[in-house]
C-alpha cells in the first residue's frame, strides 16, 4: 500500500483519497449515462449503489498497519489505476490482486476463530469504516437484534395498565430503534448514514450515548464505528480534537472504559495524519 501511494506522485494522503473520490465520482457518471443506453450488469449496478473510496483515514490505517483486513478489489484496483496510469499491465494487476486475496482467505479463517472468541474484525462491512480491535461481541442477526430491544421492555402489571406509559424503558439514544429496523431490513446505506451522522456531526453527548447503547444492545460493531468517526473529528474541523475529548469524558462518565480509550487512540491517529498532511 505504501509504495502504491507514493507512486502516485501526491504530495498527501488527503490528495489521494480526493483523487480516487474524484474517479468513483467519474465512474458513477459514467455508469449513470451507460444505464440509459442499456440495462446495467450485476456488477455495474452494485459499483454504482456502494461507490467505495478509500478516505484519508482509511489510507492511513492501511499504511500504517492500523487496519488489518485487505481493501476489496474495487478499492485496490481504483489505487493501482491512480499510482500506474498507462503503465499499469493486466499481469502486474493480477499479481497484486492475487496477493490481495490470499490476505483476505487469511483474515476469513482468523475471523472465523475471532467470532468463537467474541472478537470484532476490524473493518464495519457495512461502510468500510476502521474499528479498534478489542473483544466484545460479534454483531447479532437481525432475530437476535430484534430480541435484544424487546429484552430491554419488561412486561407491565395488570393493575397498571397493558403498557409504559413512563421514560424508564426508553432507549439511552433512541434512534438505535431505527438502526435496528435498518438492519434487520438490510438497509446498509440509511444504517451507515445514521452512524457516521451521530459519529462525526452530533453533540459529544449524544454520540457517547450512541456509542453506549449500541454497545448494550450488543451492536458491536455499530459502536466501533461511530468510535471510529468520533475519532476522525480533529481532521474534520478545528474543534475536532475538543469534542474527542468531550466524547471521551462522557464514555468515562458511563464507566466504560475501554470505548473511551479506543476513540482516543483513533484520535491521536487522526491528529497525526492531519499533521503529516
Amino acid at each position: 500500500m505504501r509504495e502504491l501511494i507514493q507512486r502516485t506522485g501526491l504530495s498527501s494522503l488527503a490528495c489521494v483519497a480526493a483523487k480516487l473520490e474524484e474517479k468513483s465520482q467519474e465512474r458513477c457518471e459514467a455508469l449513470r449515462k451507460l444505464a440509459n443506453e442499456r440495462p446495467l450488469s450485476s456488477d455495474e449496478e452494485k459499483q454504482l449503489k456502494e461507490r467505495r473510496y478509500f478516505s484519508k483515514t482509511a489510507l492511513w490505517d492501511l499504511v500504517h498497519g492500523i487496519r488489518k483486513r485487505p481493501p476489496g478489489e474495487a478499492q485496490l484496483k481504483a489505487l493501482y489505476e491512480l499510482a500506474y496510469g498507462d503503465d499499469g499491465t493486466e499481469e502486474g494487476w493480477n499479481e497484486l490482486n492475487g496477493r490481495r486475496r490470499a490476505l483476505a482467505n487469511q483474515s476469513t479463517r482468523s475471523g472465523s476463530v475471532a467470532d468463537e472468541n467474541h472478537q470484532l474484525p476490524t473493518i464495519c462491512p457495512a461502510c468500510g469504516g476502521t474499528r479498534p480491535e478489542r473483544g466484545a461481541r460479534a454483531m447479532a442477526k437481525p432475530a437476535e437484534i430484534r430480541s435484544a430491544i424487546a429484552s430491554a421492555v419488561v412486561p407491565v402489571p395488570h393493575q397498571r395498565g397493558d403498557r409504559h406509559n413512563d421514560k424508564r424503558t426508553d432507549l439511552v439514544w433512541p434512534p438505535a430503534a431505527s438502526l435496528i429496523e435498518y438492519f434487520a431490513a438490510g438497509n446498509l446505506e440509511h444504517a451507515n448514514g445514521l452512524i457516521r451522522h451521530v459519529g462525526t456531526q452530533a453533540d459529544p453527548a449524544e454520540t457517547a450515548d450512541a456509542i453506549g447503547t449500541c454497545r448494550d444492545l450488543h451492536l458491536s460493531e455499530a459502536s466501533d464505528t461511530i468510535i471510529s468517526y468520533a475519532g476522525g473529528r480533529p481532521e474534520q474541523r478545528a474543534s475536532g480534537s475538543r469534542e474527542a475529548m468531550q466524547i471521551a469524558h462522557a464514555l468515562l462518565g458511563q464507566s466504560r472504559v475501554d470505548d473511551a480509550t479506543a476513540l482516543l487512540a483513533h484520535a491521536i491517529a487522526s491528529s497525526e495524519s492531519t499533521a503529516m498532511s
